[in-house]
Formats: C-alpha cells, structure tokens, sequence
C-alpha cells in the first residue's frame, strides 16, 4: 500500500473521531456527530443571520452501546456500511448494509497489514530516492513512516498543535476527570485509523494520527475540534467537529437493534476480509 493521490473525502475520513468508551453500564451509551469541513473550499451561503460555513465534505454518527461502538458514514445510498468496534473480542465487524454482506477482521491482522504497507512505503521511499524522483511526494511518504513535530500546547486555552513541513494539527481539546475515559477513547481513536488505512488503500498511513493520539493520551485531554493542514497535491485544510450527546434516545437503540439483526440474518453474506475488501475496492473503480 503506497500513498497516492487521495481525494478530500477519502483524507477527511481520517479526522471523524468518536469517543469511545468499552463499559457496558445505560450510563456510558451516548453518540457522536462529527462533520467534516473543507476549510479551502468556497463557503455554502448562510441561513438568515448565520456567517457563511465551508462545505461539508464527510458525515459521521457513532454510537457507543454495550461494550461496543457502531461508526455509520453517512455515504451513497450503494454504499451504506457499518464498522462495529468489539474491543472484548479484539477485533472490527465491518456490516454492508446496502449489499447484505459482512466480515470480521481482529486487531492482530489489521496490525500485520499495516506493517506490511510500511514495510513496502520504505522499500519504495529508498527506491525512489535512488532513482531522483519526485522529492516532494517521497518526503511526504518518509515523514509518514516516521512523524516527527514540533508541539505547543497551551493548558489554559486547552489547545494543542502539531507543525511540520509536511502536516499540521491544531485540535482544541476538553480535559476531563476522567484518564480511563480519555484512554478509551483515545485507544478507539487509534484502531479506527489502522483500520481506515487498511480498508482505503491510497490513503495516508495512520503514524501522524497515532501521534497526535499519544500526545492527547499524555496531556489527558480529549479533542473537540480537529484541523488537518497538509501539503498533499493542491493542499489539505480540514476540519472536524465533535458533537456529543450523552445517552441514547429510542430512535438510535433501534438503529442498533436493526444492525445486529441484519448481521445475524441467513440473507447476511459473511465473507473472509480480503474477498470483501476486493469487492469494496471494485466498486469504487
């Protein structure tokens, strides 16, 4: 898995992050709303006596419930999936729900692929280096494979910003009295990026993000807002917000409900990850 050329959507995927918490108390069930603007876009024209707002490029809603986190893109209506997070069972239920098809993954192989896709990126960068190529491109897939920023973090105003040359963070953050919580989240966080990688090949490889994670993990503080700045084709300026509710209203139990029955159906297809990854991929061609 070498990086390419991505799209906007495909990159903001990686700033739609939950909070996500493994108890199963009615207490810890609540949902996430995380849109994604693009901030280099032309701004939509505002509704009576609001300013104008980017466009709004990826939605997301998560629901945490049980133990377990369900993370619905909103997407085409071809291409309706659900990724379920089971952190019990070490591993991601991916659900299609518009194909009627589904597959599982564990922790321990989406790790295995993402160390085979670094594996390929630093065999390519040493290649490619030796042949001159595009120095720009190359740099970008290095600092990938090894992340490396310069960090502010402000405790009063409870920011936090990761610069480099090649990608910049600025995330407004929340402290909490809560490390266990943060930690949860922040763990969720993590394999929702290995994942995102392993199922969107030409997107970027999830060490940036991984980073970011640890700093928030060593501050114990949560993001709220997160902008992405990065120095890919045209150049990315992307920003995601995090809104959350604190519980479950009966509409979204039944979301969930639906989702677990049509994972348990007969008319369910289940297939090994890498069939179901070559028909997603296929799809998308």
């Amino acid at each position: 898995m070498i990086l390419r050329h991505f799209t906007i959507p495909q990159i903001s995927v990686f700033l739609i992050a939950c909070w996500g918490i493994t108890g199963t108390a009615r207490a810890q069930d609540f949902k996430v709303y995380t849109p994604v603007f693009d901030l280099a876009a032309t701004e939509t024209s505002p509704r009576a006596g609001q300013r104008p707002q980017p466009p709004i490029v990826a939605r997301s809603v998560c629901y945490f419930h049980a133990g377990k986190a369900y993370d619905h893109v909103e997407a085409e209506q071809a291409d309706q999936q659900v990724l379920i997070y089971e952190p019990n069972a070490q591993r991601f239920t991916v659900l299609h729900t518009s194909r009627g098809m589904a597959t599982t993954i564990s922790f321990e192989e989406i790790e295995q692929m993402v160390h085979d896709a670094e594996v390929k990126a630093q065999n390519y960068v040493l290649r490619a280096r030796e042949k001159n190529l595009d120095p720009t491109r190359i740099n970008m897939i290095a600092f990938q494979l090894e992340p490396s920023f310069k960090e502010t973090f402000d405790p009063h105003r409870n920011t936090l910003t990761l610069k480099s040359d090649h990608m910049n963070y600025q995330v407004k953050c929340e402290a909490t009295d809560s490390p266990e919580r943060v930690q949860s989240y922040l763990k969720y966080c993590d394999w929702m990026a290995r994942l995102n990688f392993v199922l969107h090949p030409q997107a970027p490889l999830p060490g940036p993000r991984l980073t970011l994670n640890g700093r928030l993990t060593d501050h114990k503080v949560i993001p709220m807002e997160v902008t992405l700045r990065a120095a890919i084709g045209g150049g990315i300026n992307l920003k995601a917000e995090h809104k959350y509710t604190w519980q479950l209203d009966p509409n979204d139990r039944e979301r969930i409900h639906q989702w677990q029955t049509l994972l348990q159906s007969e008319d369910t297809q289940h297939v090994p990850f890498n069939r179901f990854r070559e028909i997603q991929l296929a799809e998308k061609r």
